[in-house]
């Protein structure tokens, strides 16, 4: 069973995401050029060339959270479970600004409803694919978390289209939606899976032997 691993799953669904993003944000391309609005494509794809120098900068703070716990996890325990919290808090709450900061520049820029649709389309698809291009396929972590920001941009964009929520209303949805998702990877992971089993313990050793 070990070859069909949640991990794994999780890994092998980067190529098909990156081929989702990609379908989506030529679907919603085409709609907004067809709409007139060319140049609310723009921004996207200047942020896609600098990726390799902006999405590292983004996760920054992340990392030195991360690594603030990892150094006191063992001397001040509590201290290193606030920085895991923070960890947590500031990739909801980049990948919502992230998503969401793109709708609303396209959306400035291609300010038509017969179109909106498909700037939301072209928002969250343009948004989420450099995350996705530049991902490494063994970061099972944070593949999970754009899946998970895409399921709840999906949420929230859908409200926002169906007038159920305004912007600042589907910002903190979108934050909730994906903060609850990770908090229940989190609670998976620690109390329902198996513990992963370390290579060259007993049991791998047995495994590998029969």
């Amino acid at each position: 069973m070990a070859g069909i691993s949640i991990s794994a799953i999780v890994q092998k669904s980067l190529r098909p995401f990156i081929w989702l993003c990609g379908l989506l944000m030529l679907a919603g391309g085409i709609g907004v050029v067809r709409a007139g609005f060319w140049f609310a494509l723009s921004p996207a794809l200047m942020v896609l060339v600098m990726a390799q120098l902006l999405l590292p900068l983004l996760l920054t703070p992340a990392n030195f959270c991360a690594g603030m716990a990892r150094i006191t996890g063992q001397r001040l325990p509590g201290f290193a479970r606030f920085m895991s919290v923070c960890v947590f808090a500031y990739f909801a709450l980049l990948m919502t600004g992230w998503v969401m900061l793109s709708l609303h520049i396209v959306h400035s820029m291609a300010p038509s409803v017969e179109a909106y649709p498909f700037v939301m389309i072209w928002a969250a698809a343009s948004a989420l694919f450099p995350w996705v291009l530049f991902t490494g396929r063994d970061s099972t972590f944070f593949i999970g978390l754009l899946w998970m920001t895409a399921a709840a941009s999906g949420v929230a964009f859908g409200l926002m289209y169906a007038g159920v929520l305004a912007f600042s209303e589907a910002f903190w949805v979108m934050y909730l939606l994906i903060a609850a998702m990770m908090g229940v990877e989190w609670i998976c992971e620690t109390y329902i899976l198996p513990p992963k089993t370390p290579p060259g313990t007993p049991d791998d050793t047995a495994a590998t032997s029969s």
